[in-house]
């Protein structure tokens, strides 16, 4: 019996000892990407008259959240602005925004329109973004420009 406890022992300690001896490899888990938001801020530059003008294209992959917008712009001081909207896409739905206008100080014949808002827009991917400007029938609005700000996201794909 005492031999095969020695035997146990030793067996033990062999077995002990090529444990502490191998190496286990453990693997690495997938590295993981995380793509954050792309800040985004686009104008219409200098639009005359009454218009519609994109003033962005949303890239592929991407959906485009709008945090802010700016419409600014002079009109003659006997014409009325009809209407002030952006157009955006989302889920293939086309809708379109108002957006009021708050009228500036007479200067030269003219009067000068602004807004500026915080918002909460989408657009869809390989949508445009339009803002549309209009006065009243007969007359145009002499000139005028649209700002957005917001943020490209990632479209996930699971």
């Amino acid at each position: 019996m005492r031999k095969q406890t020695e035997f146990v022992r030793a067996l033990g300690i062999i077995v002990v000892a090529t444990l502490c001896s191998m190496s286990f490899a453990v693997a690495a888990p997938p590295p993981v990407t995380i793509e954050l938001p792309t800040p985004v801020q686009a104008d219409t530059g200098t639009v005359m008259g009454s218009a519609t003008s994109t003033v962005f294209t949303v890239p592929s992959g991407r959906r485009l959240t709008i945090d802010f917008l700016t419409v600014t712009g002079t009109k003659m001081a006997n014409q009325t602005l009809v209407a002030i909207s952006i157009t955006t896409t989302l889920d293939s739905t086309e809708i379109t925004h108002g957006i009021m206008s708050k009228r500036s100080d007479e200067f030269d014949g003219f009067n000068g329109f602004r807004d500026s808002k915080v918002v909460q827009l989408f657009a869809d991917e390989n949508t445009d973004v339009i803002i549309r400007v209009v006065g009243d029938l007969g007359t145009t609005v002499a000139a005028w420009g649209a700002t957005i700000s917001g943020r490209l996201e990632p479209i996930s794909t699971n």
